[in-house]
C-alpha cells in the first residue's frame, strides 16, 4: 500500500509525526519503521513481530516479515536521535508563557523478567518490589528517563505532562550509572539553551558518573533522595579575625538529633528543612529535607537534597500547590515560606511519573513481549514501543484535529486512534479493488430491491 495519505487522515498524521524520526535512515527503512509504528498502535496487543506482520503489516505493505526483524535486528536505530528527537518534539508543544518553568528529567531503572535462556545481556537480578516468595529474578534491567514538561490544562490551569523519552539495556560493559550519566547528556544536548531542568532520581543514582554529568551542565540542577548517612555539614562560620583560613564547614550534622533539625508535623511525616554542605557537591550550598513517619524510629527516616534555590523555581508556587493539595494542609499551602521550605521534598515527587510509565507500557503496551535476542534488536523494538506510547500524548498537544484527546491516558487515545486506522485500512484497500466494489454495490441493490418487495406486500 502506497505511504502517501492525506494529510488529514489519522494515517496521514501519523506518518507526518513519526516522519520526524526517520531522516537519517534510508527511504526502505523509513517505510518499515513507520509502517511498524502504526501497525503498534492499530493493534489491541502485540504477542509477537509475527503477530503483527500477520493480522496487520502484511494487508498494507509487501514487505516480508523477515525484512521487520532485520529492521529490529540488525538496522543500526541510533538511539541517541530517536531519544532527542523526541525532546524536540516535547518541547515544541510547551506554550511560549511557559517556557520560564523548568521541566524535569527523570531518571529511573525497571526489571523486565525473561523466561527463555538464550537471551543476551539476561542475568539473575534482585528486585526489591517482588511479592512471589523471591527477591530474585531473571530478566533484563532496563534504564529509561522521561520529560515532565508545562502545559495547559483545562483552560489556564498548569500541569505537567509526562513524556517518556527512551530506554537502554544494563549490559556487563556498562554499568547503570554510565548509561544513565550518557542519557542525560543526550538530553541535555536539547536542552542546553533551556533555563533549568531538574533532574529527579532515587537514591541509586546521585553518586559517580551522574554527579558529574550534573555539575557539567550549568541549567541541571539535581533533586533525589540520598542515603541516609550521606555526610552533612552546617554552613562555615563568619570570619573571627583570628589568623588562618576560615573553615569552609560546620559541624557535623546528624539527621537524628533534634537540636540539628527541627521537625514539623506537616500531613503524615515529620519534615525539617535546612542549607547544609554535603561532600557530594563540595563547598556548595544546598538544601536537604529530612522526613520521618515516626521520629523514634530510624529506619522511617528519609533524606532529600536539592541544589535548586527557592528563588529560581518561586514561579511555580501555584504548579506545587496543585502537586501536594491532597496531602498538605491548606493552610501549610498558603504559607509561601513555608512551601518554598519544603522544596526538596515537594520536587521530588514529580520523580513519581516515571513508574507510572513503567506500569503502563508493561501492563497495555507489551513492553515484554519481545523475542529479540541480541542486545540491539531488544534495545531498538523497547524504544519503538516508547515512541508510539510518547506519540499518543504528543499527538493531542501538536495537532488540533487530536486536541480534544489531550486529557486522556495514552491507552485512551491508542484505543480510538487503533479503530479509525482499521476503518481507513478498509476503505481503501476496498477502493482499491475495484471488483470488491462492484460486488459491494450489488448486495447493496439486492437488500434495497427486498426491502421494496417487502413493503408493496
Amino acid at each position: 500500500m502506497n505511504i502517501e495519505y492525506h494529510k488529514s487522515s489519522v494515517i496521514g498524521r501519523l506518518i507526518s509525526y513519526f516522519s520526524h524520526y526517520t531522516s537519517i535512515l534510508d527511504s526502505r527503512t523509513k517505510i518499515k519503521f513507520i509502517w511498524l509504528c502504526i501497525g503498534i498502535i492499530a493493534m489491541d496487543s502485540i504477542q509477537s513481530i509475527r503477530f503483527i506482520h500477520d493480522w496487520f503489516l502484511k494487508k498494507v505493505t509487501d514487505k516480508s516479515l523477515t525484512s521487520f526483524y532485520y529492521l529490529l535486528s540488525y538496522t543500526n536505530l541510533n538511539l541517541k536521535y530517536l531519544m532527542q528527537t523526541t525532546v524536540e518534539l516535547a518541547l515544541s508543544c510547551i506554550p511560549s508563557p511557559l517556557k520560564s518553568l523548568p521541566v524535569f528529567v527523570i531518571i529511573d531503572d525497571t526489571l523486565q523478567a525473561k523466561f527463555g535462556a538464550h537471551f543476551e545481556c539476561r542475568k539473575k537480578l534482585f528486585d526489591h518490589t517482588a511479592r512471589n516468595g523471591s527477591n530474585y529474578l531473571k530478566g533484563h534491567c532496563f534504564v529509561g528517563l522521561i520529560l515532565k514538561i508545562p502545559v495547559y490544562y483545562k483552560r489556564e490551569n498548569i500541569c505537567y505532562f509526562k513524556i517518556s523519552i527512551g530506554y537502554r539495556l544494563k549490559s556487563d560493559s556498562k554499568s547503570k550509572l554510565k548509561i544513565a550519566a550518557e542519557m542525560i547528556d543526550w538530553v541535555m544536548e536539547i536542552l542546553k539553551e533551556y533555563k533549568i531542568a531538574i533532574l529527579c532520581c532515587d537514591s541509586w543514582y546521585p553518586k559517580g558518573e551522574v554527579l558529574d554529568t550534573v555539575k557539567k551542565h550549568d541549567n541541571l540542577k539535581l533533586v533525589g533522595n540520598v542515603r541516609k548517612d550521606t555526610a552533612l555539614y552546617d554552613l562555615p562560620p563568619p570570619p573571627n579575625g583570628k589568623r588562618g583560613r576560615n573553615p569552609k564547614k560546620g559541624k557535623k550534622l546528624n539527621i537524628h538529633n533534634p537540636d540539628h533539625f527541627q521537625f514539623e508535623k506537616i500531613g503524615e511525616y515529620y519534615v525539617a528543612t535546612r542549607k547544609v554542605i554535603t561532600n557530594l557537591f563540595k563547598d556548595k550550598v544546598v538544601y536537604v529535607t529530612v522526613t520521618a513517619t515516626d521520629l523514634d524510629n530510624p529506619q522511617s527516616y528519609r533524606l532529600y537534597l536539592s541544589t535548586v534555590l527557592p528563588e529560581e523555581v518561586k514561579h511555580m508556587l501555584p504548579v506545587l500547590k496543585k502537586n501536594i493539595e491532597q496531602e498538605i494542609e491548606k493552610d501549610n499551602l498558603d504559607d509561601k515560606e513555608k512551601l518554598i521550605s519544603l522544596l526538596p521534598y515537594i520536587l521530588y515527587k514529580f520523580r513519581w511519573s516515571i513508574e507510572v510509565v513503567f506500569y503502563e507500557q508493561k501492563t497495555f503496551w507489551s513492553f515484554g513481549n519481545y523475542m529479540l535476542r541480541k542486545i540491539r534488536g531488544i534495545e531498538n523494538y523497547v524504544n519503538i514501543i516508547n515512541i508510539c506510547y510518547t506519540a499518543m500524548t504528543l499527538l493531542p498537544l501538536k495537532y488540533d484535529e487530536f486536541s480534544k484527546l489531550k486529557n486522556e491516558s495514552p491507552q485512551h487515545v491508542k484505543n480510538i486512534l487503533s479503530q479509525q486506522i482499521q476503518r481507513e485500512i478498509f476503505f481503501a484497500r476496498f477502493v482499491s479493488d475495484p471488483e470488491n466494489t462492484k460486488k459491494y454495490w450489488d448486495r447493496v441493490k439486492a437488500v434495497i430491491s427486498k426491502l421494496l418487495i417487502k413493503r408493496r406486500l
